[in-house]
């Protein structure tokens, strides 16, 4: 038997280290491709659920992330001080070190923008003249503007698919 902390079962339940985290964050993955998929126009029967959620829980619930948590808790093997060290106050972080980590993936690819300038500086040449460059950003422009209008019609598809079935 185990006597707990109060508010320290995020840290010491194998469980919680180790399968609840990845559940949530794979539920919230496969949530999020089910909304975008759908374009937010279906709603989630128990049907749907279960089929997310049934994928979900095979990816998380893995031999490997079961005996992970315990290692991770320091309960086999018998660590105390992993989980001591853990909750030990951190040292002050410095001004100015703390990254903050910004999102640069779109539907539009940082690919296709390199190859459609590339495309555009090749029949232009190196010095572009302005209406070359403006014509440039045209391009571009409606190149990002079909990739997500695909993406959408995609989505709309799906969308069409899945209540055609119902």
């Amino acid at each position: 038997m185990a006597v707990y902390l109060p508010h320290s079962t995020h840290r010491l339940q194998p469980l919680d280290v180790s399968l609840s985290n990845p559940l949530a964050n794979y539920y919230s993955q496969k949530l999020n491709k089910w909304i975008h998929d759908t374009v937010g126009l279906c709603r989630i029967t128990k049907r749907e659920f279960y089929g997310l959620f049934r994928a979900v829980w095979r990816c998380a619930f893995t031999e490997t992330n079961i005996l992970s948590g315990w290692r991770k808790t320091g309960l086999q093997p018998l660590d105390p001080d992993l989980i001591l060290n853990r909750v030990k106050p951190a040292a002050p972080e410095r001004p100015g070190t703390s990254g903050s980590a910004s999102s640069t993936s779109t539907i539009y690819s940082v690919l296709n923008i390199r190859q459609v300038r590339r495309l555009v500086k090749h029949v232009s040449g190196v010095e572009p003249s302005r209406d070359a460059a403006k014509l440039g950003d045209l391009v571009e422009k409606m190149a990002a503007e079909n990739s997500i209008l695909q993406a959408r019609i995609k989505g709309l598809q799906n969308a069409v698919v899945i209540e055609k079935k119902r």
